[in-house]
C-alpha cells in the first residue's frame, strides 16, 4: 500500500509534512511503502520503533555534489502502515505541550503533523523521556552535519493501550 507525502505547511518558523493516511488490508497486500517526495531524499540511518511509532530522519544531501551538507526530515509514521498518527506528536504551536491544538490546515486537508524539517542532515534520534505532564513529553537530539544538535519536543505517549505482556493460565 502507498503512503503519500500529501503536503507541507509552516508554522512557528517551523516546516511540516503532512502523510497520507491509507490501510493497508494484510490479508490482500503484503504492507506499505513511501516513495519520498524531494530529489535524492532517503533513508540512511536506523529508523527507531517506539511507542507504535516509525521515527526515522530522512537525508537530502546537497544538490552541488561538490558541497558538504543538506537537510533532512525527522518523520514519526505509524509503523503498522506508514500512514499519518491518529494524534498530534509535534509541538507545531511552541507553547510547550503537545495537544489537540497542534494541528495544522494543510491544502490537503487539516491533520496532524507527521514529519519535522532539520537544516542539517541529522543522525537517528537519541530519546530522553520525561518532560511535562507525568513524562508525557520527549526530548529526541539529533546530532547534525553543522556541528550543532537539533531538539525536537515530541509526545512520548503510546498510540493506544495495547496489551504489552501477556501470562499464560494452564
Amino acid at each position: 500500500q502507498a503512503q503519500l507525502v500529501t503536503d507541507t505547511e509552516i508554522a512557528g518558523g517551523q516546516t511540516y509534512r503532512a502523510v497520507s493516511n491509507n490501510m493497508v488490508n494484510y490479508p490482500t497486500q503484503k504492507g506499505w511503502y513511501m516513495d519520498l517526495p524531494v530529489s535524492g531524499e532517503r533513508v540512511v540511518v536506523d529508523p527507531i520503533l517506539r511507542n507504535g511509532r516509525l521515527i526515522v530522519p530522512t537525508t537530502i544531501p546537497n544538490s552541488d555534489p561538490c558541497a558538504a551538507g543538506g537537510s533532512s526530515w525527522l518523520m514519526e509514521i505509524d509503523y503498522l502502515n506508514g500512514a499519518r498518527l491518529n494524534k498530534a506528536v509535534f509541538d507545531v504551536n511552541g507553547d510547550g505541550t503537545i495537544d489537540g491544538s497542534d494541528i495544522l490546515a494543510f491544502t490537503t486537508g487539516t491533520s496532524h503533523a507527521a514529519g519535522v524539517r532539520i537544516d542539517a542532515i541529522a543522525s537517528s534520534p537519541s530519546v530522553v523521556r520525561g518532560f511535562g505532564d507525568e513524562g508525557a513529553l520527549e526530548n529526541k537530539y539529533l546530532n547534525q552535519s553543522s556541528g550543532g544538535i537539533a531538539r525536537v519536543l515530541e509526545s512520548g505517549q503510546p498510540l493506544s493501550n495495547r496489551r504489552t505482556s501477556w501470562r499464560e493460565i494452564p
